[in-house]
């Protein structure tokens, strides 16, 4: 039974890789300009292939009033922090810090999960979950903090928190928007996760927080 529950949690974990495998590449060997045009596609190819046809599908007819600030705008901030030499280093750590909670809350909601957070809008999403995607988060700033030279405090923790909060909201926020237009996944491009908003929904909320911290 756990050996099957492994099998798209391994899935899951190794395209999560090859995505930071090209983010690291990126940050290290090639120019911001590169990382901004290949995003920009994906941008693209997320507005027209996933959002606009989930739109469609949608039971919310003032679902597309929302495309200029969700996902369009989040987008724009991502390309903007990753051209910013002084926020680029930030929002790599900050998509690790989301890929971390993402995959806590998903190895431990798979195994430990007992109690729904909100049953009729994303039944498999758990407080155990949650509490473990937060731990991972911990974990992940932790070694960041020890690796940087920097003191673990309470400002950390915090920072943590927000991260955790913000992600389970885009997450949650995603799976409302697909259960209106009852699908399960935005797409398919993404083994083990879906769409690229399946990737993204997460980041899509917390990414703000670089111009905050």
């Amino acid at each position: 039974m756990r050996l099957r529950l492994m099998k798209p949690v391994i899935k899951r974990f190794l395209t999560a890789l090859l995505l930071f495998l090209f983010l690291y590449s990126s940050y290290m060997f090639f120019s911001p300009l590169f990382f901004c045009a290949i995003f920009a596609c994906a941008t693209i190819y997320l507005l027209f292939y996933e959002w606009l046809p989930l739109c469609r599908k949608s039971s919310i007819n003032w679902l597309c009033w929302l495309t200029p600030l969700y996902p369009l705008a989040p987008c724009v901030m991502i390309g903007y922090a990753w051209y910013d030499d002084a926020l680029r280093s930030q929002l790599l750590l900050l998509i690790v810090l989301n890929a971390s909670f993402d995959t806590g809350a998903y190895i431990v909601g798979k195994l430990f999960g007992r109690h729904i957070i909100a049953p009729t809008i994303s039944p498999q999403k758990t407080w155990q979950g949650c509490f473990g995607g937060f731990v991972f988060v911990v974990t992940a700033l932790f070694f960041y903090t020890q690796f940087v030279g920097q003191l673990f405090n309470f400002k950390v923790i915090f920072f943590a928190l927000a991260i955790s909060v913000l992600a389970f909201a885009g997450d949650l926020f995603e799976s409302y928007l697909k259960r209106s237009a009852g699908i399960k996944d935005s797409g398919a491009i993404l083994p083990g996760h879906g769409g690229l908003l399946d990737r993204l929904d997460s980041l899509l909320f917390s990414v703000w927080l670089i111009l905050i911290f």
